[in-house]
This record gives C-alpha cells, structure tokens and sequence, in this order.
C-alpha cells in the first residue's frame, strides 16, 4: 500500500493494511519518505520488510472496520462508513472495476477497496 522509508535505520517498510502497520510505524518513528504502490528506484538499497496476516481474518477486521470503526482513531477511522456493509458486499467492491484503489479518489468506496486489496497484490509491493 503505502511504502515508507527509514533512513537512519535503513530500512523500507511495506505497508499493508490490517497487518499492524500502525503500531510499526510508531515503533520505527519518523520517516524520511513514503510512495505509494511502487518502491522508488532513487531509494536506497535497503532491508526491506512487511507483515502479513491470514487473509479471512484481515478481510473481517477490515469490514468491521469500515462498519463500526475504531474508537482508538480520530481521523476518517473514527466512526463507520458502512453500518450495514456485508462480506458479499465488500468483495463486490473489491471486484467492481470502476472503483479504483490506488487513492487517486479519496472517497469511502474507494478507501474500503484499498483496505481490502489482497496482500499478493502488485500494488503491495511485495
């Protein structure tokens, strides 16, 4: 998804959501880049690292996510978007064609799609 770069520890970190990112980020601290999709060819050659997780039980979290939200954020997180979303609705989602995932569009369609792109997706990086 989002691919950040630490430099005083020489390290790249792949981010991909639902796979505690989050808490890495925190750990690592501040980063001196991030790039979306690709991992530019002028970083430097370093470690690179991402986490996964089962693919059903990211898929849930990710849905419940977007259904109920997450009290321990205050940004679009904060609350649900899709009170009544369903697990056959998020893989039409995910499969429609038209809503994009890359985060050219900053709407809610779009951000569940780019929450739920599977992990071996080449726009994870990985």
């Amino acid at each position: 998804m989002t691919n950040f770069l630490y430099p005083k520890r020489k390290l790249i970190f792949i981010h991909i959501h639902k796979t505690a990112g989050s808490s890495i980020r925190k750990t690592l601290g501040r980063r001196m880049d991030r790039a979306g999709g690709v991992i530019p060819a002028e970083w430097p050659d370093y470690t690179r690292f991402a986490v996964v997780r089962d693919p059903v039980s990211r898929f849930v979290s990710t849905i419940n996510m977007f259904r109920f939200g997450r009290e321990d954020f205050v940004d679009f997180f904060a609350t649900g978007h899709f009170p009544e979303l369903t697990p056959g609705e998020a893989l039409d989602i995910l499969e429609a064609e038209s809503v994009p995932f890359d985060r050219r569009v900053r709407d809610s369609i779009s951000t569940l799609k780019h929450h739920l792109l599977p992990q071996t997706h080449p726009y994870n990086c990985l």
